[in-house]
């Protein structure tokens, strides 16, 4: 995989338009917030959306699933502060494993082959990229979004430029987010708040923590 360095355009080729951003939420944390908001603003979108997964194919701890509905109740109040940040259950309301070209088709209203190259803002973590080329359709989803990168701090300070495709290395349309990288994550929340509450809460959207309390933690709530 190519890294490339930032190259935010100004103006935004995305001003008004929608941003998805596609993840289990397991829980949703102020990380992901902090990146829908960024991106929000860094390419004046008129709104980013939340897909939650229902059975996401490519995660190894299927087993720490949280249910769907508590799940997306989570995103519902992380989000409701923030206006242009708005999340969907089409992919819960689906059974089986979560397939993004697919459910990006069924939002989007369009076949994915007729849509402009680098046209459908999507965002991802730098982590996420290195599993795509193993996700189903992964070449229709690299013709027609454009990625925009969260840094992590366990990769590399560029975005991913490229990603090897069965077809061989493949460029990918993609622009870093100006942001410092984020370290948290949903799985250090769920080990954090079964035996040190008080100090994943830190890392929770308001309101958060008191949805997943009763799963997570039953003797804190």
């Amino acid at each position: 995989m190519r890294p490339t360095g930032p190259t935010t355009a100004h103006p935004s080729p995305f001003q008004g338009k929608t941003a998805f951003y596609f993840g289990s939420f397991n829980p949703i944390h102020l990380g992901h917030a902090w990146i829908a908001r960024t991106a929000m603003v860094q390419f004046a979108l008129d709104r980013v959306l939340f897909v939650p997964a229902a059975q996401p194919p490519n995660r190894a701890e299927s087993a720490d699933l949280l249910p769907g509905s508590l799940r997306y109740a989570c995103v519902e109040v992380a989000i409701r502060p923030y206006a242009g940040l708005a999340v969907t259950d089409l992919e819960l309301q689906r059974p089986g494993p979560s397939y993004t070209a697919d459910s990006l088709e069924s939002l989007l209203g369009v076949p994915l082959a007729s849509l402009p190259e680098g046209s459908v803002p999507f965002i991802a973590g730098a982590d996420t990229l290195y599993t795509l080329p193993s996700w189903k359709r992964a070449a229709e989803l690299v013709r027609v979004c454009h990625f925009l990168q969260a840094p992590r701090p366990t990769h590399r300070p560029t975005a991913i430029g490229s990603v090897a495709l069965a077809s061989g290395e493949t460029p990918l349309a993609t622009t870093l987010l100006e942001m410092p990288p984020q370290g948290v994550s949903s799985t250090w929340i769920r080990r954090q708040i079964g035996v040190r509450p008080e100090l994943a809460k830190l890392w929770l959207p308001e309101g958060v923590f008191e949805q997943v309390a009763p799963t997570l933690a039953p003797s804190y709530s």
